[in-house]
């Protein structure tokens, strides 16, 4: 009995490093072609495209022939998608294709889900939002702290006046408020000011 146990834990864990040996093999072909269709390739030769995809679609043969399986693709799917909603429409896919899973039909889920795999790098075709609006608060601070260097240079206050403010103070925790005290002071502030001879 202890030599059947052994033979099974034997074989599960031969199956699992085979699975996984085959699991970066695709992994590694994946980066092979994506390497090859965002580096190598000039977006007009159709015929490397085509020669592209073929390898492609060999190599998944032979990962097919050496045990890999539409487990071990979605594997693949949750590991390397971005966008887990397009990594659930291709576990979705792959489910429907069933025992039919075939080299070809793997090549085109991947090919067209490309885009959700990889990154873009540095293009800027991305999100150029944020420096939009970057760009916008930057130009907003500069204009505001131009006018008051212009405000400064041109005008000057020729009356101030003494003004007052209290504030109220609370006290907040979980169950509430409750008042505290409250904080009174008083700051001169312009109420004329005069526009500098130029």
């Amino acid at each position: 009995m202890k030599i059947l146990s052994a033979i099974i834990v034997f074989c599960f864990t031969m199956n699992l490093y085979a699975s996984t040996g085959a699991l970066n093999e695709l992994s590694a072909a994946m980066d092979e072609y994506q390497y090859s269709m965002t580096v190598d390739w000039d977006q007009k030769d159709q015929a490397f495209k085509n020669k592209q995809i073929e390898a492609l679609s060999a190599k998944m043969g032979q990962l097919f022939k050496q045990g890999l399986t539409a487990q071990d693709v979605n594997v693949l799917v949750e590991n390397r998608f971005k966008n887990s909603q397009a990594a659930e429409a291709a576990k979705m896919k792959i489910a429907m294709m069933g025992n039919n899973i075939t080299p070809a039909n793997v090549v085109e889920l991947l090919k067209t889900n490309s885009s959700e795999i990889y990154s873009n790098g540095a293009s800027w075709n991305g999100n150029t939002q944020y420096f939009v609006w970057g760009g916008v608060v930057v130009a907003i601070i500069a204009i505001a702290v131009a006018y008051s260097q212009w405000q400064n240079k041109n005008y000057t206050c020729t009356a101030t006046a003494i003004a007052d403010y209290c504030t109220d103070r609370y006290d907040c925790d979980n169950y509430g408020c409750s008042y505290e005290y409250t904080d009174c002071g008083s700051y001169e502030r312009c109420i004329k000011e005069e526009r500098n001879d130029l």
